[in-house]
């Protein structure tokens, strides 16, 4: 994750909001939960990871990258439930 995404993120990537909407049908007819929250919920899933993109760069800097590759991987595996 370089300048180049950092970049696509801050100046509005129109990639991952384009393909996001494919899902959105699939996951409100699974789960009912509506058009509107799934959306909202994408919304806030990414203006999260848009502002933390300056404060993940700050940890990787100061920590290094294994050790925040290390820890971000056993986030997702406990997340999963792996």
């Amino acid at each position: 994750m370089g300048p180049a995404h950092t970049r696509d993120h801050l100046h509005g990537d129109d990639r991952q909001p384009a393909s996001w909407t494919l899902f959105v049908n699939p996951i409100n007819q699974k789960y009912h939960w509506g058009k509107a929250a799934i959306q909202v919920a994408f919304t806030i899933f990414v203006l999260t990871e848009t502002w933390l993109v300056p404060f993940e760069g700050y940890l990787v800097d100061k920590y290094g990258p294994r050790l925040m590759i290390g820890i971000s991987g056993a986030l997702v595996a406990v997340a999963r439930g792996d």
